[in-house]
C-alpha cells in the first residue's frame, strides 16, 4: 500500500518548499476545450501578447489545485500534457496549430 510519502512531490520555489499531494486528475472534453482555448492566448502560440488574459483565464481553471497560483497552474498543465500525450508547452502549442 502506498503511503502519502510515496506520493509526495516537493517543488522548490522562491526558497520555500511547496507540497503537491494531488493525484493526477483527468479532464473531460469540455475542460480540455477550455484549456486549449486558453493556450491559444499564450504569447508563444501566435507571438502576440494577450494582455494578461492567458494567465487570468488559466488561473480560474486551477480551482482543484492547491498551492500558490504558479505551482497550481504548473500542476494542472502537467496533468493536461499527460492526458493529451505531449511533453511540454511547446508540443501542446504545436499540437493546437496542427488542429487548425
Amino acid at each position: 500500500m502506498a503511503t502519502v510519502k510515496d506520493h509526495l512531490n516537493t517543488v522548490k520555489a522562491n526558497k520555500h518548499t511547496y507540497y503537491n499531494l494531488e493525484i493526477m486528475s483527468t479532464f473531460n472534453k469540455n475542460q480540455i476545450g477550455e484549456i486549449e482555448e486558453n493556450l491559444k492566448l499564450h504569447i508563444n502560440y501566435k507571438g502576440v501578447s494577450s494582455g494578461g488574459k492567458y494567465l487570468q483565464r488559466m488561473d480560474r481553471l486551477t480551482y482543484n489545485y492547491s498551492g500558490v497560483r504558479g505551482i497550481a497552474l504548473s500542476n494542472m498543465l502537467s496533468n493536461y500534457y499527460k492526458q493529451v500525450n505531449v511533453k511540454n508547452l511547446d508540443e501542446a502549442l504545436e499540437r493546437l496549430r496542427k488542429e487548425k
